[in-house]
């Protein structure tokens, strides 16, 4: 929403206002202006990004915007001028009579800058003269003049760039990911061995991967994303199956002669998981059965009459335990998703009127 004052000041300069902001051509400069918390900011364009990193010009048009009455124009104390990407950005303080300060600041220490010859005419995407037809397009809360013809130039770039094209490395995040997995599932195993409800768990298996992936130094943006959610996922999983998997062990009957430890528990994930009992009792002779008994006689021998009631119940504990886990596990990274619905929304190139 933009203020009575900039709106007053619009109509005035022949400025256009939209998405918050009032812009246009002054002084024959590119500007806009924003209302911010306590202050005003102006936005000065100074030339194209690409060519500006390298530009001299652009320290010293930050020096020519701060040698002025700092107390006269009542800029802020500190960070008062801000110049990169081709632009500047000089903060005001709000109040009675802050747009006429800024009105004396554009029209006395803005034309300093036309002694450094600057492309302030040349469009943010290409580079070349913009002429008559110049576009405005809001990106990363600045407004910058571009050819209409250049917008879907910078639409794509930007969206490369947020697909994963960023500093970081892939590798390094996904490593750190798989020992958050490691951490968060060895906690998750441990309070479900100890009797806890271990759903709760998966909050910190998100937390871990997380973490654990930033401190690596992952590649950010939507990669991150997806590989943390990824992590959750299987840290979760992994958790379930690897305490089921101790207490399977820990319970084995230390007298069971004719099944080892490692077999007990493949029976038992058989048994609840992944098979019938029949199927399960099956696989089980074909690792352990002698020839004294045969196939059938075995499954006899071991035929579980309350089966069904023990794996229904089982098998209910494991789904609502994962749901648990994932639960809390999105709860602890969910603000990767709002971050990114933010960055999204602030990076993607808007036109403006």
């Amino acid at each position: 929403m933009v203020g009575t004052a900039l709106k007053k000041y619009a109509e005035r300069a022949g400025l256009t206002c939209d998405g918050g902001y009032v812009y246009g051509k002054v002084r024959h400069r590119h500007i806009a202006l924003v209302d911010g918390t306590g202050v005003k900011l102006l936005q000065i364009y100074l030339g194209p990004p690409a060519c500006a990193a390298e530009d001299v010009r652009m320290l010293q048009a930050k020096r020519i915007l701060e040698n002025c009455d700092a107390r006269r124009y009542r800029l802020i104390r500190q960070n008062a001028v801000n110049v990169g990407g081709g632009r500047a950005v000089v903060a005001f303080l709000d109040g009675p009579g802050a747009m006429d300060r800024i009105e004396r600041y554009i029209s006395e220490v803005m034309p300093r800058l036309d002694d450094l010859r600057l492309d302030g005419d040349a469009c943010a995407c290409c580079g070349e003269p913009l002429g008559e037809a110049a576009g405005y397009v809001l990106l990363d809360d600045y407004i910058l003049p571009v050819h209409p013809e250049c917008i879907p130039e910078i639409t794509a770039q930007k969206s490369a760039a947020d697909d994963g094209g960023g500093e970081g490395s892939l590798v390094r995040g996904a490593v750190g990911a798989l020992l958050g997995i490691v951490a968060g599932a060895a906690l998750w195993a441990a309070l479900y061995l100890a009797g806890f409800v271990a759903g709760v768990a998966g909050f910190f298996v998100g937390l871990f991967s997380n973490s654990f992936y930033g401190l690596f130094g992952g590649r950010r943006g939507r990669t991150r994303t997806v590989i943390v959610t990824a992590a959750l996922v299987l840290g979760v999983l992994a958790g379930q199956l690897g305490g089921m998997a101790a207490m399977y062990g820990k319970s084995a009957a230390p007298n069971a002669v004719e099944m080892s430890r490692g077999q007990y528990v493949l029976t038992r994930f058989e048994q609840i998981l992944i098979s019938g009992q029949e199927i399960a009792l099956r696989r089980a002779y074909e690792r352990t059965g002698t020839e004294a008994e045969t196939q059938e006689e075995y499954i006899c021998r071991n035929w579980n009459p309350e089966y069904s009631a023990n794996r229904s119940e089982e098998l209910c504990e494991f789904w609502v335990n994962l749901g648990m886990g994932l639960t809390f596990g999105g709860l602890s990274i969910q603000g990767l998703f709002f971050r990114k619905n933010r960055e999204m929304h602030r990076s993607s190139p808007r036109r403006l009127k």
